[in-house]
């Protein structure tokens, strides 16, 4: 009768231990899980609020481009930190092309700005009627 005592004891033990595990687990979880929702909502916050400048200016061609970087590096935040939740090396690599070719894509733009400011004398949405002919 004593070895089964102790069987059960062991197995009691054995139980307390994985429901404390699992309990210290949950809240080790949710701590986790309230740090990625920051993490999360500050890109999103970041898009839409380029998203809010593109349909809100639209007289402006620099301020266009402006909203138009911040969507670029809020979507490559939120890649970097899904790589850096899921530990993937690639997709940090795929953020630094998108960051190149943001960069790229910001000096063609103000390059054929200053030269259609250099034509026209103002960079206007409502002077566009030259890049169309």
């Amino acid at each position: 009768m004593k070895k089964i005592g102790k069987k059960i004891v062991k197995k009691n033990k054995f139980f307390i231990f994985f429901f404390l595990y699992i309990f210290l687990l949950k809240k080790k979880i949710k701590k986790i899980l309230k740090i990625m929702f920051f993490f999360y909502f500050f890109p999103f916050f970041l898009f839409f609020v380029g998203l809010a400048g593109i349909f809100l200016s639209r007289q402006h061609i620099i301020l266009l481009l402006i909203a138009l970087e911040i969507m670029l590096l809020s979507v490559n935040l939120l890649i970097v930190l899904g790589a850096i939740f899921f530990d993937h090396f690639s997709a940090q690599i795929y953020s630094f092309f998108i960051l190149n070719i943001a960069a790229s894509e910001s000096a063609i733009g103000l390059a054929i700005l200053i030269i259609y400011y250099r034509l026209k004398g103002g960079i206007s949405v409502n002077l566009l009627t030259l890049l169309k002919s």
